[in-house]
């Protein structure tokens, strides 16, 4: 079991800006195929819905990533943890919650990725969480 702080090189290990928001883009296609139809249906006010029920199942799950992560390598664990270690779904759900906020002030809580030490946003900081490379 390797803890995210014991990796060589450190900032090799800790997911940057970059590669987070490919992840994230990703995950918004497929989010926003399942809004699509939910707006087909008639049922477009589910979407918020689909976006939380998605990153909470899948990051508070023992994947610990959304799909976008799991296709870069990409998991989510607790700030000092391990990678075979997990945040859960309620600090899941409050790191999406607090996503919210980190976009808020023109995406400053995201941007804080790129000069933070271990690539934290805000709504990492908030949930205890890092955002690490698994492969």
């Amino acid at each position: 079991m390797a803890v995210a702080g014991s990796f060589t090189g450190v900032s090799t290990n800790y997911a940057g800006f970059g590669i987070r928001f490919v992840a994230w883009i990703i995950d918004a296609v497929i989010i926003g195929i399942i809004g699509g139809i939910l707006n087909a249906v008639h049922l477009g006010l589910l979407g918020s819905l689909v976006s939380l029920a998605y990153f909470t199942y899948f990051i508070g799950s023992d994947m610990g990533a959304s799909v976008g992560m799991m296709a870069l390598g990409l998991k989510v664990i607790p700030d000092g943890g391990t990678t075979e270690e997990t945040i859960g779904y309620m600090r899941a759900f409050i790191r999406w919650i607090m996503s919210i906020v980190s976009a808020i002030p023109i995406f400053l809580g995201y941007l804080w990725i790129i000069w933070d030490p271990r690539k934290q946003a805000w709504h990492d900081k908030v949930a205890n969480s890092v955002v690490v490379k698994t492969r």
